[in-house]
């Protein structure tokens, strides 16, 4: 049994708390960088500054250093295990990771987001980094992984305790647009044609967008908790996914169908070699017309288990490092 102290370092996006839950209940937690978070009058931002000016010797940075392992409650003779996400990058500092290199504190780094999405500028600003973690770096996205030689992963994912409810929805989704507003609106409106009852969340549209085209199962600009959303998930049949142009791994929706027992709809065709795929409970479409072809048992009818056994938990990847 792997006892070590777990630690995902990141920035503030609250999804992380949820992704990683899985830590809290064996030896873990979800951190951010410390300074981030604080005022300038608080007691640690002022011993930040004090230890990471640039008059300051190593030793004093040394200082705040261990004072950030010690917030975490990592001791220089506990065996510990840090994962950084791609997100936490921009607020680190190169000399923390060689710090934890002298340590001998074993680290590695999650991609989290795909390099096309950050854009080459990004990774280029954070190239520096890139190099300290070398064969240590993974990621969710498997053509980045193959471009990039990191090591492809799915092991980010926590099942939540949430309790079993009365399915009141046939197809739910949410998503920032990014793009797919328009086929998420049309995916719609073929969906209900048929009289399969819809519940979605789209934001990230102009007030505009939303003027022209209101449905009575459409609520634009809500942003939602994750809490939320799983609530949703669990009172649905049916998730559908819809991947921004390029992007080639799978979405949270379909760690969300496996997990909580939906069916998945999803235009990507890389669905096929994810776990548990299903041609009986996953299907794969390119255009929204498509989905007139799908029978209506897939939406209204009763769905059956995936029988998930933790593979996509975060401690399995803890395991790795």
């Amino acid at each position: 049994m792997d006892n070590s102290r777990k630690i995902v370092v990141t920035n503030h996006y609250d999804l992380w708390n949820y992704m990683f839950a899985d830590l809290e209940k064996n030896n873990g937690a979800v951190e951010q960088y410390p300074f981030t978070s604080y005022g300038k009058s608080s007691k640690e931002q002022l011993l930040f500054r004090i230890c990471n000016n640039r008059l300051a010797k190593s030793f004093l940075q040394n200082i705040w250093f261990k004072h950030i392992l010690k917030r975490w409650k990592i001791s220089s003779k506990e065996n510990a295990k840090i994962l950084f996400l791609s997100p936490s990058l921009p607020l680190l500092d190169v000399s923390f990771i060689k710090y934890l290199q002298k340590a001998r504190i074993p680290f590695a780094l999650l991609f989290i987001d795909t390099v096309q999405c950050m854009g080459e500028d990004w990774i280029n600003k954070v190239r520096p980094y890139l190099e300290l973690f070398w064969e240590k770096t993974y990621s969710y996205d498997e053509a980045d992984a193959a471009a990039y030689h990191w090591i492809f992963t799915r092991k980010y994912y926590s099942k939540l305790d949430f309790p079993k409810a009365d399915k009141n929805t046939d197809v739910f989704l949410t998503l920032y647009d990014k793009g797919r507003a328009v086929k998420a609106l049309q995916c719609y409106d073929v969906l209900t044609s048929r009289g399969i009852s819809c519940k979605f969340y789209i934001t990230g549209v102009s007030d505009e967008f939303a003027e022209q085209n209101k449905r009575p199962g459409i609520v634009y600009n809500k942003i939602l908790s994750y809490s939320e959303v799983i609530k949703f998930v669990v009172e649905s049949r049916v998730i559908i996914e819809l991947c921004q142009q390029g992007q080639t791994s799978n979405t949270l929706r379909a760690f969300e169908a496996v997990v909580y027992d939906n069916r998945l709809l999803t235009d990507n065709s890389n669905v096929v070699g994810f776990p548990y795929y299903d041609e009986t409970k996953m299907k794969c479409f390119e255009e929204p017309e498509d989905l007139l072809q799908i029978p209506l048992e897939f939406f209204n009818g009763e769905t059956s288990t995936y029988k998930y056994d933790g593979r996509f938990s975060p401690l399995e990847l803890f395991k790795l490092m």
